[in-house]
């Protein structure tokens, strides 16, 4: 069973997901090295999110981040829902209407949520942790949080375009889920980030 919070909190981390196996890697693609920030802040009531990929060689940070106080993604009080993993760029590609897509396997290994340091700080006045408000999500260990309850497969088969300071990544629509290498995204997220 899904943490009603947590599925709210990473609803938009739909892109790059999990890698593995399958031939011929370059898990060093230069393409895609470096922090990656989505374009789209999505509004829900007085909160908003954005999403986050991180990239140092083979190791992947993905992040939603929760703007908790304001619906236009800005403000330092914010709570990240972090997907740490790897990932793998193969040598095959994909056409695609928009141009020629890398294929790039994910697995993720482990998840946390963090809080910004101005978030925790105010926490701390109130004389609360960020670990005590999910405690009452249901939530025992914020550094620790099961993948199960974030998403539904840890092994991703995807796709990805770099061009220029934008990157494009796979989603499942057309029915190709990127369960397995047959079933590799085939089509691109409507959702796009930019280089920082």
């Amino acid at each position: 069973m899904q943490h009603r919070f947590l599925h709210i909190a990473m609803f938009s981390l739909v892109g790059l997901s999990a890698c593995g196996g399958g031939g011929g890697g370059d898990s060093l693609s230069s393409d895609l090295q470096g922090r990656w920030v989505s374009q789209d802040c999505v509004a829900d009531g007085d909160q908003s999110f954005k999403t986050t990929a991180t990239i140092s060689g083979s190791r992947l940070v993905q992040s939603n981040i929760r703007y908790t106080n304001n619906s236009n993604c800005s403000g330092d009080l914010t709570v990240n829902t972090n997907l740490r993993g790897q990932i793998t760029v193969l040598s095959e590609t994909t056409e695609t209407t928009v141009g020629t897509a890398k294929h790039a396997n994910l697995v993720y290994q482990t998840a946390d949520i963090t809080g910004s340091a101005a978030l925790n700080d105010l926490l701390e006045t109130q004389g609360t942790t960020l670990q005590d408000f999910f405690t009452a999500e249901g939530v025992t260990d914020i550094t620790n949080v099961p993948l199960n309850d974030l998403i539904d497969n840890a092994e991703v088969f995807s796709i990805y375009l770099v061009s220029g300071s934008t990157l494009r990544v796979g989603d499942d629509s057309a029915g190709f889920d990127g369960t397995s290498p047959q079933m590799r995204h085939r089509e691109f997220s409507d959702e796009v980030f930019e280089k920082q």
